[in-house]
C-alpha cells in the first residue's frame, strides 16, 4: 500500500522512472498483456511507470507525440521490453530517450515472466534493423551535424 501511495505522488508530480517500450502493432489486442503485466512488476519494485498501453488508443502519430513528449519531458529512463528492437515506433523511442540522455535499460524477465533483472544496455553503438544497410553507428552527444549525413556507396 505504501508502494502504491509514492506511486501516485511520483505521478501526481509529473515525473516517472521508466516509460516502457516494445512492439505494439501488429499484436492481438496491442501487446497490451506484455505492458500491463511488465508495468505492474515494476510497479511492485517501487518504480513509477509511464505505460503507453494505459492510455486510449488514438491515431499512431497522435500516439507518438504523447509518449515522445513523455520521454524527453516527464521520464528519467525508458525500460525496452522484450520485442523493443522490432519495432520502429520503439526503436524511435529508444533513440530519443539515448539522445536526450535519459538512461536505458532492458527488462529480462525470468521465473515465469514473475521477475525481472534491468540490465543496462549501451545504444552509441545500435544500429536500426530497418536500415541496417548503413550500419555506422555514431554518438550523438559527440557529433556534429554533418556526421548525419548518410552516403551512399553503391
Amino acid at each position: 500500500m505504501i508502494k502504491r501511495i509514492v506511486d501516485l505522488y511520483r505521478s501526481y508530480r509529473g515525473r516517472f522512472d521508466f516509460y516502457i517500450a516494445s512492439s505494439m502493432r501488429g499484436h492481438p489486442d496491442l501487446n497490451r498483456p506484455l505492458f500491463m503485466s511488465s508495468a505492474e512488476l515494476l510497479r511492485d519494485e517501487g518504480y513509477t511507470v509511464w505505460n503507453p498501453a494505459e492510455h486510449p488508443s488514438v491515431a499512431f502519430a497522435k500516439c507518438m507525440i504523447l509518449d515522445l513528449n513523455a520521454i524527453v519531458n516527464k521520464c528519467d529512463g525508458i525500460a525496452l521490453l522484450p520485442g523493443w528492437d522490432k519495432s520502429l515506433g520503439a526503436n524511435v523511442e529508444a533513440f530519443v530517450a539515448f539522445v536526450t540522455g535519459k538512461h536505458t535499460v532492458e527488462m529480462v524477465m525470468k521465473k515465469n515472466n514473475t521477475a525481472f533483472d534491468l540490465v543496462p544496455i549501451d545504444l552509441s553503438r545500435y544500429v536500426l534493423p530497418y536500415n541496417a544497410k548503413y550500419d555506422r553507428a555514431f554518438d550523438p552527444h559527440m557529433c556534429d551535424l554533418n556526421s548525419f549525413d548518410i552516403k551512399n556507396d553503391d
